[in-house]
């Protein structure tokens, strides 16, 4: 995000009254002092996570990657600064290149109680000075800002990072990222850094960072490339060379046809005439039981096929497709095979195409946007198993008496309700899930 403040500095003071993220990560070419009045927020930058009080100040140097979230839904106040390193040149000289550069470094820092207001009375002379225009405006301004990078200096002290091993890991990770950003780095490689298992870990990173982990990689990327755009003697053809190697070998592991998931996918399709045409024929105690365990193993393979493709990195754009076919196409002749024995499940295979054809049609609507679901729901994934489980039982005992069938039927069709309740919200509610692509 590239801003062109005249003179070099600028400085806003906000007021929300609504729980508010920031929609991307950005950087800019300008020194950023963040200084929060009232409220908490969380805050990214680089590859450090901080939890921001009300009195605490944050420093942002030049086209560092940042992003500030919500930590609470109360209302929060803030004062933002931007300087040039031009404006802020006369400063540097004075303070000399070191301190200057300390200023720069410093993260997040809590200024003891008794010097807030001094602090905050600087904000204000400089934001008293933002609409005049008269010769006195730019040295007032100067004046101010300089007597904050002395009073911090003097007076600040580091806020601890949150020390939960969970969160240093996280941050281990964006710093092994910022620091190896030209090689190929996967989502499973960075979960076996962190020891968590790949979809927790995404989750994680997501929640602590406030980018997804493909967002954040490509942004460190980005931000590489315009550095060497800037200051370096590379021609725009090199550095798009370096950019592009990376993003080919990704692509071609996208590409990938021949995997265990994708062929675990396959199978699970190739299983649905066998169960269809064993169940429809079915005379013997021995042919139902035999149909239940065609069932159960398509389940079992549904369960490991996402799972091998993110812990040894076979994740494809084939298997992306491939998978959720064969999902939805076993559920569906499943539950179409069992209502002919048990009608009342007519119901729930109505309720079920429902549900599907929401996420179908809200998948396609989004799709186009550039934007998708990061994953599976957890309540649609228990939901899924919750339906195995009663279809397996009711294939295995077809006599089973009616008020036993009856209660199968509520028991799927209260995980499935929950599920679409979420994936509802997943899509349209205030928290809602989408991620661009």
């Amino acid at each position: 995000m590239e801003q062109n403040y005249e003179g070099g500095f600028h400085i806003e003071r906000m007021k929300s009254r609504i729980p508010w993220d920031m929609p991307q990560a950005h950087s800019h070419n300008y020194h950023e002092i963040y200084y929060l009045l009232s409220g908490s927020r969380r805050y990214f930058i680089g590859h450090s996570i901080y939890y921001v009080e009300a009195g605490d100040l944050v420093v942002i140097p030049k086209g560092s990657l940042h992003r500030t979230t919500q930590r609470s839904c109360g209302n929060y106040e803030r004062y933002v600064v931007y300087f040039s390193d031009e404006f802020a040149a006369p400063l540097a000289a004075m303070l000399g290149a070191e301190e200057m550069q300390r200023f720069l470094q410093l993260g997040c820092i809590r200024l003891p109680q008794q010097y807030r207001s001094s602090v905050q009375k600087l904000f204000e002379a400089m934001e008293q000075e933002r609409e005049k225009e008269d010769g006195c405006a730019k040295m007032s301004k100067m004046c101010a800002l300089g007597s904050l990078f002395s009073f911090v200096l003097r007076h600040g002290a580091g806020v601890r990072k949150d020390s939960a091993e969970k969160l240093d890991k996280i941050q281990a990770v964006a710093r092994f990222i910022s620091e190896n950003f030209s090689r190929e780095i996967t989502l499973g490689e960075a979960a076996r850094m962190a020891c968590m298992e790949v979809t927790y870990f995404s989750k994680q990173f997501k929640k602590w960072t406030g980018f997804g982990f493909l967002e954040y990689l490509t942004q460190v990327r980005m931000q590489q490339a315009q550095e060497l755009l800037r200051n370096s003697e590379l021609s725009v053809g090199e550095i798009a060379e370096a950019v592009r190697s990376c993003c080919e070998e990704k692509k071609r592991k996208a590409r990938r046809i021949i995997t265990i998931p994708n062929l675990l996918s396959l199978f699970r399709l190739l299983l649905i005439p066998v169960y269809a045409m064993l169940y429809v024929h079915a005379e013997t105690a021995k042919d139902y039981l035999l149909s239940g365990a065609i069932l159960a193993l398509s389940c079992i393979t549904d369960l490991f096929d996402g799972l091998i493709a993110r812990r040894f990195d076979q994740i494809s754009n084939l298997g992306k497709a491939l998978d959720p076919i064969a999902d939805k196409a076993t559920q569906g002749v499943m539950l179409l095979c069992v209502a002919g024995r048990h009608p009342i499940l007519w119901w729930l295979f109505g309720f079920f195409a429902l549900k599907e054809g929401f996420q179908l049609v809200m998948g396609c609507w989004y799709l186009r946007k550039g934007q998708m679901l990061p994953g599976a729901l957890m309540s649609g994934k228990v939901s899924t198993v919750v339906l195995f489980l009663c279809m397996i039982l009711l294939v295995i005992f077809p006599g089973m008496h009616a008020w036993a069938v009856t209660l199968l039927l509520i028991l799927c069709a209260f995980f499935m309700a929950v599920s679409f309740v979420s994936y509802i919200k997943a899509y349209f509610g205030r928290n809602k899930k989408v991620e661009k692509l």
